[in-house]
């Protein structure tokens, strides 16, 4: 009753306009008779230069080179991230506020390693609060 009403205004309100929902859930989605697009995570070597270049942004040459001695650790960070684009350039852009050593990079690689097992969504959070 009250749901069929606001169903009606809102339905009004949307006509001629665009909406973008998202979900892990496709009930939802085939709710809203939407158009479905899955997107896939990202693979390792897609979300290297994003990574980089969030973890660097103001290096005068290649992000790549300087990223040689941290090369193994950013890839452990990139795998923790588990594709998510968010948690790959969020890791990345905390990461390049942190000092540039690698026991900076292995205190940061350890607070994901717990949070990743259990509940991945739960990592970029925990991430976060410990950079």
């Amino acid at each position: 009753m009250v749901e069929d009403q606001l169903g009606k205004e809102v339905n009004g309100y949307l006509k001629d306009k665009r909406v973008l929902i998202t979900t892990h859930n496709q009930q939802i989605a085939s709710d809203a008779h939407a158009q479905l697009y899955e997107l896939r995570p990202l693979c390792p070597e897609e979300s290297w230069m994003p990574f980089l270049k969030k973890t660097f942004p103001t290096a005068s040459t290649s992000p790549v080179v300087c990223l040689v001695e941290f090369e193994g650790m950013g890839n452990e960070i990139i795998k923790k991230c588990k594709g998510l684009p968010l948690a790959i350039v969020v890791s990345g852009g905390l990461l390049s506020r942190k000092e540039k050593s690698k026991s900076s990079w292995e205190k940061i690689l350890k607070s994901m390693e717990w949070k990743s097992k259990s509940r991945p969504q739960l990592m970029l959070g925990n991430c976060c609060f410990e950079l």
